[in-house]
């Protein structure tokens, strides 16, 4: 008699348990479920688009290969090597059209920097005027020096050449340059050198509007 009461008392144990796990079964899905709900309706953390931009090839028109030596140094950067004391403009076969573009170089013992066949410049400290344009010079921009970073901005789209001096922009840029255009480096002192480091094409400007902006036009 004793016996059949535990058989029963054991089979009622064994049926109350079965049924707790299965409640805690479905607890333990119904608090999955939920987290993973909570998961998806949380927002994702908004990316931030950089503007893109795509690089080209430096490639020089060397019309005076026994003045200028043109070094390949990893075949990205550029080198442009003056042998002789003679006035030189190099230009990048590069012709700059539909876009932004932009250029950047480092001088070492040199004159300046200019653009297109009118020659815009940009000038080193040594010159009275950082900026020329047919034979006139303006004020305004700091004077370049040796190992900086220059950087031009050409916008065709408003017809705009900006020069950024180590990233920092200048106020003194032109505008209304509507026509097909080069980058062009001017050289003169024997020993000086210019390294390009990059053309590049962008999708949009990186110059903005200065309170002390002054415009040179073209």
């Amino acid at each position: 008699m004793c016996n059949e009461i535990n058989k029963q008392k054991d089979k009622i144990i064994k049926q109350k348990d079965e049924e707790h796990q299965r409640e805690l079964a479905k607890v333990q899905q119904a608090v999955s479920t939920a987290s993973k709900e909570q998961v998806a309706s949380q927002p994702k953390p908004q990316q931030t688009l950089q503007p893109s931009q795509s690089d080209f090839p430096i490639v020089i028109i060397n019309k005076d290969p026994d003045c200028i030596e043109f070094i390949d140094i990893d075949g990205v950067l550029k080198k442009i090597n003056k042998k002789d004391y003679e006035f030189c403009t190099i230009s990048l076969v590069q012709v700059l059209d539909n876009g932004i573009w932009t250029i950047e170089t480092m001088f070492l013992n040199t004159q300046g920097i200019a653009d297109t066949d009118h020659i815009a410049a940009f000038c080193g400290g040594n010159y009275p005027y950082p900026v020329w344009y047919k034979y006139y010079g303006t004020g305004g921009n700091a004077g370049f020096i040796d190992n900086q970073i220059l950087r031009l901005e050409f916008d065709s789209f408003k017809g705009t050449l900006v020069l950024f001096i180590d990233n920092v922009q200048q106020p003194v840029y032109f505008t209304g340059i509507k026509e097909k255009v080069r980058f062009i480096v001017y050289m003169y002192i024997a020993g000086s050198y210019c390294t390009i480091q990059s053309l590049k094409k962008l999708i949009k400007p990186t110059s903005v509007h200065l309170e002390n902006e002054k415009a040179v036009k073209w």
